[in-house]
C-alpha cells in the first residue's frame, strides 16, 4: 500500500511536539493536511484543552497524497522520541494503517488505533479574554514552580503594576512580578498540578487571562510561524 504521508523533521521538534501531547493525554488523533500537522485533544478531566500545530514549513520534508488523520498512542510515540537526538532527522511515513519512525539507525512500527475509538475532537471556545502578554518559557516555569511548593493553588493577575503568579500557604506566601504593558485587569486560579505540568520549550510563553475563566498558556518555537503548544486551563473557582 502507498504512503499517505511521508515526512522529515528534526528531533527536537518532534519531541516537542509529542511531549507537549503527552503532558495530559495518552491519544489523539494526527491531522495532516496541506498546511501541516494538528492534534487538538482534551483531558479525562475536561480541565486542560491542548492545541498543537506542526506547520508544513516546519518539516524539512513534507508530502501528503490527501488529508489524512490518524489515531496514535502518544504516550508510546513520547517513549521513542527519548531516543531521538536534538538534531537528528525524523522521517514519519503512514499507509494508513501503520505509523513508521526512522531516524539514526532506528526504524519503529506502530498499529494506528481507530481515531473513531479516541475522544471526539474538542470544540475550542470563544473566550472574553483582558489581557495577554509574552513572558520567558523558563522563568514563568520557575515561577510556577516555586509557587507550587507553597499552595497547590496559584493566583495569576494582570493590574497597572505587572503580571503576577501568587501562593498563598497556611504561614507564609509568594509573589513573582513580570513585565505587563497594558492596563487590563485580569484575575484568575489555577491548580499547581496543571501549571506545573507544562513543558517549555521555544523562547516565548504567550498567556491571555480573564476573569475566572480558562487561562491561554501557548508555547511557540523560536519561529513565530513554527510549532506550538496552547494550553487552555480551566480555573478554580474561588468563593
Amino acid at each position: 500500500m502507498a504512503n499517505l504521508v511521508e515526512t522529515t523533521l528534526i528531533g527536537e521538534d518532534f519531541k516537542n511536539f509529542i511531549t507537549g501531547l503527552n503532558t495530559f493525554v495518552y491519544e489523539g488523533v494526527w491531522r495532516f493536511n496541506e498546511y501541516g500537522l494538528t492534534c487538538n485533544v482534551v483531558d479525562p478531566a475536561n480541565v486542560a484543552l491542548i492545541i498543537a500545530s506542526l506547520p508544513a514549513n516546519v518539516f524539512d520534508a513534507y508530502l501528503i497524497e490527501e488529508d489524512t488523520k490518524l489515531g496514535v498512542d502518544v504516550r508510546k510515540l513520547t517513549e521513542i522520541s527519548k531516543l531521538m537526538g536534538k538534531n537528528t532527522n525524523v522521517d514519519i511515513t503512514t499507509d494508513g494503517s501503520q505509523l513508521k519512525l526512522r531516524f539514526d539507525n532506528i526504524t519503529y512500527t506502530s498499529t494506528l488505533l481507530e481515531p473513531s475509538t479516541v475522544r471526539k475532537d474538542p470544540k475550542i471556545p470563544n473566550l472574553d479574554f483582558k489581557a495577554g502578554l509574552t513572558v520567558d518559557p523558563k522563568k514563568f516555569g520557575k515561577a510556577v514552580k516555586a509557587c507550587g511548593k507553597v499552595s497547590e493553588q496559584l493566583n495569576l493577575k494582570t493590574d497597572e503594576n505587572g503580571f503576577f503568579i501568587m501562593a498563598d500557604g497556611d504561614a507564609d506566601s509568594l509573589s513573582f512580578k513580570f513585565d505587563y504593558s497594558g492596563k487590563e485587569t485580569a484575575r484568575s486560579h489555577f491548580t499547581y498540578e496543571y501549571l506545573g505540568a507544562f513543558k517549555p520549550f521555544g523562547d516565548a510563553l504567550l498567556v491571555k487571562l480573564g476573569d475566572d475563566i480558562p487561562g491561554s498558556f501557548k508555547f511557540v518555537s523560536d519561529e513565530s510561524d513554527g510549532l506550538s503548544i496552547e494550553y487552555l486551563i480551566a480555573p478554580r473557582i474561588v468563593e
